[in-house]
């Protein structure tokens, strides 16, 4: 039953929200409508680890590479405008605008669009702060230091940035 393996696949994820939000009932936040943007940002994830790792794995193996002209560079990786607009309008549908009255489900929709858009534009961002680190030739040490301040700390700021990079398009500028 479909139902019964998502209830088992939420239950320690609700378990958690017991724990970490005592006062509040966790039946409030339906988890189980946001597993399709959950599921979809987990695999921009692994696509992007796949792409930014690629090249330093293939050395570490010895694997041959076949270099295309067209292929992805990690550095210019850039989200289409249409991903702009769309991330938008699903964090204005989401906020509840009051001439606007949506069902459960479009909010649910709209969250589980917004959620993959801020893990893509966490990766724009991403590209544009390595972009800065390798521009500016900074050492292994201020880079390791950074990395784990944008993993710890930072990530919304680097959301941030990729979603405004969209407008002011950092890397040319650098």
């Amino acid at each position: 039953d479909g139902a019964q393996t998502v209830a088992e696949m939420t239950a320690p994820l609700r378990e958690a929200m017991i724990k970490a939000f005592p006062d509040n009932d966790p039946t409030d936040f339906n988890v189980e409508g946001y597993l399709p943007g959950i599921v979809t940002a987990s695999l921009f994830v692994a696509l992007a680890v796949g792409i930014i790792f690629e090249p330093k794995i293939s050395r570490l193996f010895n694997l041959k590479r076949e270099f295309v002209a067209s292929g992805i560079r990690w550095l210019e990786f850039r989200l289409p405008d249409i991903a702009i607009w769309v991330t938008l309008f699903s964090l204005l549908f989401l906020m509840r605008i009051r001439f606007l009255t949506l069902p459960a489900e479009g909010i649910e929709v709209s969250g589980n669009i917004l959620l993959a858009s801020l893990v893509m534009f966490f990766f724009q961002g991403l590209a544009v702060a390595e972009f800065c680190l390798r521009y500016y030739r900074v050492g292994s040490f201020t880079r390791a230091v950074t990395y784990l301040l944008i993993f710890l700390q930072f990530s919304p700021f680097v959301i941030l940035l990729g979603f405004v990079d969209y407008w002011a398009d950092f890397r040319r500028r650098i």
